[in-house]
């Protein structure tokens, strides 16, 4: 048995320590980078201590790690949400998906800064971490499009367009956001929606 402390048991503070080190880390990667940020700067962030940190955490390495991963994570269950809501209408669909995706970095330029910049390069372990969750993400993309459009041939659904699709997301999504946001969305969204087009014939 777990004692309890003010109604949680030992279990779910741990849970509720580890995300706040999680919020603390992609604040702190977000604002400093990764580099410069130290764990007693994370733990400040958290108003934990470092012991707690080590309770969750072997390294800051492995926190990046965690925190790219459940980025990437909520970010293809908002997207998923987006494309229940626009069901039957794909073209609609099409258009919101990818003001979605330009608006969650939009609104927290700290996701933007870990999910774009501060994952790569660090080790070969967070490089792996990184290409296995753009790999998940690129056949979300290939399901949802084939749920949009179910009358695409299936040579068209070749996994290649979506991976070359998902890479020009990043790369403008990446220059973007070194611009400070410089364009609006929209000026984002309309060329991506042609490529989207002459891709699968979706009309816009």
């Amino acid at each position: 048995m777990t004692r309890a402390y003010a109604g949680e048991n030992a279990e779910v503070r741990i849970q509720n320590r580890r995300r706040k080190l999680v919020e603390a880390g992609k604040k702190c990667f977000g604002t400093k980078g990764f580099a410069k940020t130290k764990i007693k700067d994370i733990c400040v962030e958290a108003d934990l201590t470092e012991r707690y940190f080590y309770e969750s955490f072997r390294n800051k390495e492995a926190l990046l790690g965690v925190v790219y991963v459940t980025l990437v994570d909520d970010m293809i269950g908002s997207l998923m949400a987006v494309a229940e809501e626009f069901q039957g209408r794909p073209v609609e669909a099409m258009r919101n998906l990818l003001i979605g995706y330009f608006t969650l970095f939009q609104d927290d330029p700290n996701r933007a800064q870990v999910q774009l910049f501060e994952i790569l390069g660090v080790s070969d372990e967070l490089n792996k971490v990184y290409q296995e969750k753009i790999r998940e993400a690129t056949l979300q993309m290939k399901s949802m499009v084939s749920n949009f459009l179910p009358s695409v041939p299936e040579d068209q659904l070749n996994p290649i367009y979506f991976t070359a699709f998902s890479g020009s997301l990043w790369q403008i999504a990446n220059e973007w956001v070194l611009s400070g946001f410089e364009q609006d969305i929209e000026d984002l969204v309309a060329p991506l929606e042609k490529i989207i087009n002459a891709l699968f014939q979706v009309n816009f």
